[in-house]
């Protein structure tokens, strides 16, 4: 009788568990009606081409496709219509058991060039003003015009770190054949392939007879004519194309980051379809940008740096037209990541540096200097774009050796410099408070931000007491 007691007590207490499970389970709701899915819209009083909408229910979340290749949230919002032409508006609203949507057509009878004239527009295509469209091929030349790097996913950091191409790493690919039209009438697109595309492995399997090609796949592809473009602006400013059209190196999408859009430089992010946590880098510039060894168009000095007044006797010359140098090996070693140009102005030699992330300078074996009768080491700088820029100096020890057990190094940061303007950097060798001595200075490393891109101009180099 006991155990049939506990029995019926069990069975009890299951059913009343399971009753009131049954009465806690959640109830989502009814679903949004079509109606609650209505919406109105009218022409701004600015302008009949920018039409206001506002949602019907303003108790519901409303996102819209304006059908323009713009999106928006919220109950009330506008979007611009430069072009004549019929655009279907999507509305949908949600709660919590669910969503409607309700569809409207609006016509826009007329163009209106004044809303072309958006800033970014103008740099994509050339604008109304200009020749209504432009063309942008792969930078080639240029060292970290293409890599890949960790996904930000919305966070810093666009920058290909895990690899950035050297100059023309991927010749004979296709990649640096491909030309993209941009034009302002249409938002058209054309890209321009002649004959052949370069692709993602993982992605082969969309282009027939696809073979493999520089770490990667290349594939014949016919031009992608009469497409269009959409951009799309806010904190990550987006950029898309239709159809089957792709830019740069396909991964399987064609919606891209705009991480910088300037009238000389495109340069987009953009997602690995077959790996989130990857994203790929292109940089773009205008078919007709000048090839001038990575300088990117940047402004360049018109004058030398200021002649040093210091004694002869008092200094210890690498690279100065007023004083005698001594030997120095080298000014970009084998292992510097950037490109070395000497140039001349007005008589002045001066060491001109591009696609700058840090660069060796070598006096070494018979060359290292003694230094340690001086007090200084001094150098002029003139750059149009460099942000950061760090300074290290190698002493190789009393065996005279690279890694011969003695070897000291300091780095030091130096003040930013001003764009545009030769500095000069007066830096007292007791900053470098790790040499444990500077009779044997060997190396000379300069290293500058935005890695990769800088462009850094050297002048009159030597050391003072």
């Amino acid at each position: 009788m006991k155990t049939q007691f506990i029995s019926l007590i069990t069975v009890s207490l299951l059913l009343l568990t399971q009753s009131c499970k049954e009465d806690e389970k959640p109830t989502l709701g009814n679903p949004p009606s079509v109606e609650d899915a209505a919406f109105t819209y009218v022409p701004s009083s600015a302008n009949a081409n920018i039409i206001e909408f506002t949602a019907s229910n303003d108790a519901l979340t409303a996102k819209w496709d304006f059908g323009n290749g713009e999106k928006g949230e919220g109950t009330n919002v506008t979007s611009s219509y430069p072009l004549k032409g019929t655009y279907t508006v999507t509305l949908t609203v949600f709660n919590s058991g669910g969503s409607s949507s309700s569809s409207q057509d609006i016509v826009i009878d007329k163009d209106d060039q004044t809303l072309l004239n958006n800033p970014l527009y103008v740099l994509l295509t050339g604008g109304v003003n200009g020749k209504g469209f432009k063309k942008w091929v792969v930078d080639s030349t240029r060292a970290v015009h293409f890599g890949v790097g960790p996904n930000p996913n919305g966070s810093a950091g666009d920058w290909p770190e895990h690899w950035q191409a050297p100059r023309l790493a991927k010749s004979g690919s296709g990649l640096y054949n491909d030309e993209y039209v941009f034009k302002i009438s249409g938002f058209g697109f054309d890209h321009i392939t002649n004959g052949l595309v370069f692709i993602n492995d993982a992605e082969k399997d969309e282009f027939p007879n696809s073979y493999p090609n520089a770490d990667d796949y290349s594939a014949p592809f016919t031009d992608q004519l009469n497409e269009t473009w959409t951009l799309t602006e806010g904190s990550d400013t987006t950029l898309k194309v239709s159809g089957k059209a792709f830019i740069g190196f396909y991964t399987g999408v064609r919606e891209y980051k705009v991480v910088r859009l300037t009238e000389n430089e495109l340069f987009l992010r953009y997602e690995d379809a077959s790996d989130a946590a990857l994203a790929w880098y292109i940089r773009l510039v205008p078919d007709d940008f000048p090839v001038d060894n990575g300088g990117g168009g940047l402004n360049e000095p018109t004058s030398a740096a200021a002649n040093p007044t210091a004694p002869s006797s008092d200094v210890i010359s690498m690279f100065c037209d007023v004083y005698t140098d001594v030997t120095v090996d080298t000014w970009r070693t084998d292992w510097s990541a950037a490109t070395l140009k000497e140039i001349d102005i007005s008589g002045n030699k001066i060491k001109k540096y591009t696609d700058l992330n840090f660069v060796g300078i070598e006096s070494v074996g018979a060359n290292t200097i003694n230094a340690s009768g001086m007090a200084y080491i001094n150098f002029d700088v003139w750059t149009p774009n460099s942000t950061e820029m760090k300074f290290k100096i190698v002493d190789f020890g009393a065996d005279n050796t690279f890694a011969g057990g003695d070897d000291t190094e300091h780095e030091i940061i130096l003040t930013t410099p001003t764009s545009e303007t030769w500095v000069n950097y007066k830096i007292p060798l007791s900053d470098f408070a790790n040499l444990a001595s500077t009779k044997n200075l060997a190396q000379y490393i300069f290293v500058s931000a935005p890695s990769g891109t800088s462009v850094v101009y050297i002048d009159n180099m030597y050391f003072s007491k």
